[in-house]
């Protein structure tokens, strides 16, 4: 992406109405890829970031879609050996800094430890200042670019935010909460929750053979310990879990954990159904992901959570295009030129972009000028590209939607702040 589309960005940093900083966080959130077992290499901002102001020329962008199952993953480094021919081909033979640009690609076609290591797709961008490589979980198309900025628009599925949620595990023996998208799970337990009820309630010393409780004092004076057989056992038994999941829920509501996100709820039947009668979260998920959470490890949680996470994310999106809809008047437009400047201004609460679909052209902030081309032109931009990352570091949301979901012919669609 030229400089000319940051430039209005960074002399806006000291305006936004949220600090620079913590959009920044915000987004390396949104772009986090999960370490699944060592597979998947973390997308941070400060990758993003130099990525979009890299003013050196050309920059070679590679998409390559791996294949994890033997015998397909042998071929991964053949596939990546052709699509580094084909972005050799369309290097210019006088650009200084040409030469050996691609060798550090090179080096990973034989590196046999790079590609034990399995993910969906595989990224590397290359420039005369930088070579950066990452291993991606989302799905990819098959891409050798050489252009004036890096191609990012395949990673949209990593910007989009409607599938964060808040995911947490509930037994009486191990408690994690979570912060999951479609493709990350990251452990966010405070130090403050209770993770077992045995240490939370001190409960070593009980037998749970012979439950007594004081009752009225007898005729010496002193109180008569009543017995309880299996009943009063049981009765025990649920009092401590109602207890331990209450000391569960206050930190959801007293350490700034998003409430806004929606809480996924995990465990057996028991568990799940006493948590959800006493949590005051506002937004928990009716679906939930069933069974005993125990003894797997964070990623079988993750998978186990996906089609609820799938669910929850369908939703809000199938919400926000029917807000959309109807939306009249200044808060909604179908036009780039109109969405570009607003973008820029920090309006955009929400954004909706056609998978498949690119709008070529130049965008000026300083003018606010917007120069739409049918075809692609020398140094045009992919403009809904450059849309969705200024509406993601701007703190808003974007959604990759299908060509009947958004209404009218336009590729895009923004929903304003004000």
């Amino acid at each position: 992406m030229p400089a000319r589309t940051l430039a209005r960005v960074d002399a806006r940093r000291s305006t936004l109405r949220v600090p620079w900083h913590d959009l920044c966080d915000s987004f390396s959130l949104l772009l986090l890829a999960a370490r699944k077992e060592g597979n998947v290499d973390n997308f941070k901002t400060s990758d993003l970031r130099g990525l979009l102001r890299d003013a050196s020329k050309p920059c070679v962008s590679i998409y390559l879609p791996t294949q994890v199952t033997a015998p397909d993953h042998h071929q991964n480094p053949v596939a990546l050996s052709n699509l580094l021919r084909k972005a050799e081909a369309k290097l210019p033979d006088s650009e200084e800094g040409c030469s050996g640009l691609l060798r550090p690609a090179w080096k990973l076609v034989d590196d046999k430890a790079f590609w034990k290591g399995r993910s969906a797709g595989l990224v590397i961008f290359a420039s005369p200042n930088q070579f950066r490589s990452f291993r991606v979980p989302v799905e990819l198309p098959e891409l050798a670019e050489v252009n004036e900025h890096f191609v990012l628009r395949p990673l949209f599925p990593l910007l989009t935010t409607n599938s964060r949620c808040l995911l947490l595990t509930l037994s009486r023996n191990r408690v994690r909460l979570f912060e999951a998208t479609r493709y990350e799970i990251r452990d966010i337990t405070p130090a403050t929750m209770p993770t077992n009820l045995k240490s939370a309630l001190n409960t070593d010393q009980v037998d749970r053979g012979s439950q007594t409780h004081s009752a009225a004092q007898g005729t010496r004076g002193k109180q008569a310990a009543v017995f309880h057989g299996q009943g009063g056992q049981a009765d025990t038994v649920k009092e401590e879990t109602t207890q331990f999941l209450r000391m569960v829920d206050t930190p959801l509501r007293e350490l700034g954990i998003d409430r806004t996100l929606p809480l996924v709820l995990a465990g057996v039947d028991a568990d799940v159904a006493s948590f959800r009668s006493i949590t005051r979260h506002s937004h928990v998920v009716d679906e939930r992901v069933h069974g005993n959470m125990d003894h797997l490890s964070d990623h079988e949680v993750h998978q186990l959570a996906l089609p609820v996470l799938a669910s929850v994310s369908a939703r809000r999106q199938k919400k926000a295009i029917t807000r959309l809809r109807e939306l009249n008047g200044g808060r909604v437009t179908n036009s780039i030129r109109d969405i570009l400047p607003a973008v820029h201004e920090g309006r955009v609460d929400t954004l909706f972009v056609r998978g498949a679909e690119k709008e070529w052209g130049m965008y000026f902030p300083d003018s606010g000028l917007v120069q739409i081309h049918p075809s692609r032109e020398p140094g045009d931009d992919d403009l809904l590209e450059v849309a969705a990352i200024e509406t993601a570091c701007h703190g808003g949301t974007v959604f990759t939607v299908e060509t009947d979901e958004l209404p009218g012919d336009s590729p895009v669609a923004a929903m304003f702040r004000y």
